[in-house]
């Protein structure tokens, strides 16, 4: 009879240990799921980022080439009204003064149109982030549900009784806290 027990007891030991050690394995499986797609999302998150910064930097050469060629062309102007100056000072000074006007506007609206591009840049870029991080929240919140429930399956497996989420709580804090001071004791 004292065999029998001890045989049974050896048993439902090694099923719990058996089992422990499947969910301990499924522990490690859906961390090693999360990491690749925290991974993932970073990796598509830090692609989209680029494209949206090279689309910037192309509006900036595109803006940069236009106002190269304008201000070549408010140049060529202001040379040549430089020439008519001894002949009409009086309209060569108008013209200038208008030239330089112009040349402000241009300068007004170039800035202008560069604000608008970083404007939409930084949009974008806050949109993407914020799109990878729900996509985050969403998927450390699934790792954390299916961790408690690994958590409470063993729990129970073990205690032979049904486990409470405040319990569940109760072993996660007290593991944590017993991590924490092997870490404190490591570091001496």
């Amino acid at each position: 009879m004292v065999q029998g027990s001890v045989a049974e007891i050896t048993n439902k030991a090694n099923e719990a240990l058996t089992e422990t050690l499947n969910k301990t394995l499924e522990a490690f499986s859906l961390a090693s799921e999360v990491n690749r797609n925290l991974l993932d999302q970073t990796v598509d998150a830090s692609a989209a980022i680029a494209r949206e910064g090279i689309r910037y930097l192309g509006e900036i050469q595109g803006a940069i080439r236009q106002a190269s060629e304008e201000a070549r062309e408010l140049v060529t102007r202001q040379w040549a009204l430089a020439q008519e100056f001894p002949k009409d000072a009086m309209a060569s000074s108008q013209k200038a003064v208008a030239l330089y006007w112009e040349g402000g506007e241009k300068i007004i609206r170039l800035g202008e149109a560069q604000l608008e591009a970083l404007n939409r840049f930084t949009g974008n870029v806050q949109n993407l982030l914020g799109k990878a991080g729900k996509e985050t929240q969403d998927l450390l919140g699934f790792a954390g549900t299916s961790l408690y429930e690994l958590i409470r399956k063993v729990a129970e497996r073990i205690s032979g009784k049904e486990i409470s989420p405040w319990e569940v709580e109760q072993i996660v804090r007290e593991e944590d806290a017993s991590t924490q001071a092997e870490a404190r004791s490591d570091k001496r």
